[in-house]
């Protein structure tokens, strides 16, 4: 039961329809009961369980402390509260998923529940790739450069996976694992399948073992992979040679946008919100997403929250060099964040809630994998206890603060819809009452202003369209409003 929780946890936010806040919080909220829920159960029933998962975390306090530390102060520095404030909560997820799989003793059921949704995803964006347009059929249902982020980063570890399981299991794995490679090449994605080809050589000639019958068959395989994907994309080489403009002038806008921010950045999850002020082509296509995830995280969280990533990875590498030796299934696990990674270096896959958590999912399983667990006569209880009240206040607070997106959210779209049926006063009421439960949207106040300024209410329409330019400085409808306020009250004072 509790594995099939998470499969629904990681597959939910992937499919297209749920992209939405609403969704991202009722992920934030169904983490904080399992968070809770947790806890409580292994106090009860095994009394040196959260000990043993402090131990297996002890090594990861600095550099997770580290990143966690710099989301924080750069959420708080952020002129951009509206877009940072979720994110920050983003990243309270990721950070629970990485404690998760780092320290439950079950780890490896949980890293087949994650491969187990990418099967699933695979399937559905198979089924839509099999309707009429192919690429639009998987749009449809999925959006394939996200699902071939996530492709990317288990299709290792479930190869491995299905070497090691019994003659049914094997069966269903080795279908999947297939199942996945052919959905990757029906995503569309070019990168994706430079990336993939390099993960398939290294995996191969580091972790490929068995007789030279085998080996043969497994090279041809992979020659057969880039025969078909060189033919579906014989049209995307001359991509090596040409920089898209729009995706240079997207990285160098993140570039603006670091040595305007340097330290902190313009806050976690800002940068579409920040784009309009710091766009290097007042032509090109404006974009919430920087197509770099590193130039993205340093335009974001600036130096601070960039250099923090950079020494947890460089840490976890480490260790795996270290102590993972002669083990597949770590090493393939391995390969793929660092496929993942590759392909974000061009892509948007870790901008999202969801693939950042399946990257930290599996980060979490590599450093559990990879720890030395001390002896029983370290266990505390005043350790257990106070890791107990960490975690349950951290669990309430992340379920608190999603609920109270989750109302202000709501409130706004109720406040839009009475508005598009001319009903003013219920379109004031709920925005008014939305803003009870998050005052940093700046939709909310713009829905106030507008309301007070078809009332004729100028100085009280004048103060929320300030608020909501100061909520989000670079947004332009906000900006026209303020010219179209001053219009009226210029007209009211017959000037």
């Amino acid at each position: 039961m509790r594995n099939a929780f998470l499969f629904v946890i990681f597959i939910h936010p992937l499919l297209r329809g749920c992209w939405d806040l609403w969704s991202q919080v009722s992920i934030h909220v169904a983490w904080s009961v399992l968070a809770f829920a947790g806890m409580l159960f292994l106090f009860r029933r095994f009394p040196g369980s959260i000990s043993a998962a402090v131990d297996d975390l002890s090594n990861a306090l600095i550099p997770l402390g580290l990143m966690f530390g710099a989301s924080l102060v750069s959420t708080f520095m952020s002129p951009f509260p509206h877009s940072s404030y979720p994110s920050f909560l983003n990243d309270v997820n990721a950070l629970g998923f990485f404690i998760l799989f780092a320290a439950h003793p079950g780890r490896d059921n949980l890293l087949k529940a994650l491969l187990g949704g990418a099967a699933v995803l695979a399937f559905i964006g198979g089924v839509g790739a099999a309707l009429p347009g192919m690429r639009a059929g998987m749009e449809f249902a999925v959006n394939p450069n996200l699902l071939a982020a996530f492709l990317l980063l288990v299709l290792p570890a479930m190869a491995v996976t299905a070497f090691r399981e019994n003659a049914l299991r094997r069966i269903f794995w080795w279908a999947a694992a297939g199942i996945c490679v052919l959905c990757l090449l029906f995503t569309g994605s070019f990168l994706a399948f430079l990336v993939f080809l390099i993960v398939l050589i290294v995996f191969f000639a580091r972790a490929g073992g068995g007789t030279s019958g085998a080996r043969r068959g497994v090279w041809i395989a992979c020659a057969l992979f880039l025969v078909i994907g060189a033919w579906l994309y014989r049209a995307e080489w001359v991509k090596l040679t040409h920089l898209e403009p729009d995706r240079w002038s997207w990285w160098r806008s993140a570039l603006r946008m670091w040595s305007r921010h340097p330290l902190w950045g313009v806050g976690p999850g800002a940068f579409g919100e920040a784009y309009p002020g710091f766009r290097a082509d007042q032509r090109g296509l404006s974009s919430l997403y920087a197509h770099n995830f590193f130039l993205e995280m340093l335009a974001e969280r600036g130096i601070a929250g960039a250099g923090a990533f950079l020494f947890s990875i460089l840490v976890l590498w480490r260790r795996v060099r270290e102590k993972a030796v002669g083990d597949h299934l770590l090493f393939s696990a391995a390969l793929g964040l660092a496929g993942f990674l590759v392909y974000n270096f061009g892509n948007i896959a870790f901008s999202f809630p969801s693939g950042s958590w399946a990257f930290w999912s599996l980060a979490g399983y590599l450093w559990g994998a990879t720890s030395a667990r001390r002896s029983e006569g370290t266990i505390r209880v005043w350790l257990e206890r106070g890791a107990i009240a960490l975690a349950l206040m951290l669990s309430l607070g992340l379920g608190y603060a999603s609920v109270r997106l989750f109302w202000a959210d709501r409130s706004l779209a109720q406040a839009r819809f009475a508005l598009s049926r001319g009903d003013a006063a219920t379109a004031q009421a709920f925005a008014e009452k939305g803003l009870a439960w998050n005052r940093r949207e700046p939709e909310l106040h713009s829905i106030l202003a507008h309301v007070a300024a078809v009332e004729q209410r100028w100085d009280e329409a004048l103060r929320h369209n300030e608020e909501s330019r100061r909520l989000s400085p670079f947004t332009t409808r906000f900006q026209n409003e303020a010219a179209d306020i001053a219009e009226g009250m210029r007209l009211r004072h017959g000037r």
